[in-house]
């Protein structure tokens, strides 16, 4: 049974050429019929189209919609890189696309936004637009762009700036980079208490001052150490000065 299922899947993709079928005759972009999606030739820069074409949709509804005032239904081409990363988080620059400027950038999806004579940028498609007309529109672009390379025409290539990947996320690193507000806490104190205690605390411009020692009845030093021997590690008169000013003391 499957094997007849095979042999008739091939006789059909042998039947249909896909570069033929209409894209906007298409019911189901991940299979024309004989297994092939729409979206089997798109290179780096169709997906880039791709996914600039549904959020340029959705940053102009959003902002018509949000703003909700009819004397303002979209905003100046010079505004896009502020508004950009507003809705997206990410930067936009138009370097990355090949474009000069926003007109420019606005043709190559043209059937989504375009630039007004006033400067403005007004949105194509409709608030309800299903997601598949954007594959749909890239996928005939790019057939139009093969044509004209074909034919010779070397400016209609594309060649998009690749963003550079996001480094892998290491095991631990929230823990090792960010840590807890208590443990950064108690880092910074202890590294503050050792710039402090080498050389005279007293003086340093860094960590915790000296606190004066009040010295008690006079006694040798042997006797003192023998007797006080827990304040030998944060009194001023042992360890070299006071590790840390007055930490330890009591």
């Amino acid at each position: 049974m499957d094997k007849q299922r095979r042999k008739k899947r091939k006789k059909t993709a042998m039947e249909i050429n896909a570069e033929d079928i209409d894209v906007f005759s298409v019911e189901d972009v991940t299979d024309l019929g004989n297994g092939e999606p729409l979206f089997s030739n798109f290179t780096y820069e169709d997906w880039v189209l791709l996914t600039l074409r549904a959020e340029m949709h959705l940053m102009l509804h959003a902002f018509r919609m949000t703003l909700n005032d009819p004397d303002r239904p979209t905003f100046h081409e010079m505004h896009l890189s502020y508004y950009y990363p507003k809705y997206f988080r990410k930067n936009f620059a138009l370097k990355n696309y090949g474009a000069e400027s926003v007109s420019d950038f606005c043709k190559m999806i043209e059937d989504v936004a375009v630039v007004q004579d006033s400067g403005m940028i007004e949105a194509v498609t409709k608030e309800d637009t299903d997601f598949n007309n954007f594959m749909k529109n890239t996928e005939e672009c790019r057939r139009e762009r093969q044509r004209r390379v074909d034919a010779g025409d070397e400016t209609a290539k594309l060649k998009f700036v690749r963003s550079a990947p996001q480094p892998p996320k290491q095991p631990g690193a929230p823990a090792a980079t960010g840590g807890s507000s208590a443990t950064q806490r108690a880092s910074q104190g202890s590294s503050t208490q050792r710039v402090g205690s080498y050389g005279n605390s007293a003086t340093s411009g860094y960590g915790a001052q000296k606190r004066p020692y009040s010295a008690g009845p006079p006694q040798s030093q042997s006797a003192y150490a023998s007797k006080r021997p827990r304040q030998a590690y944060g009194s001023s008169g042992s360890y070299g000065g006071g590790y840390g000013g007055s930490y330890g003391r009591r």
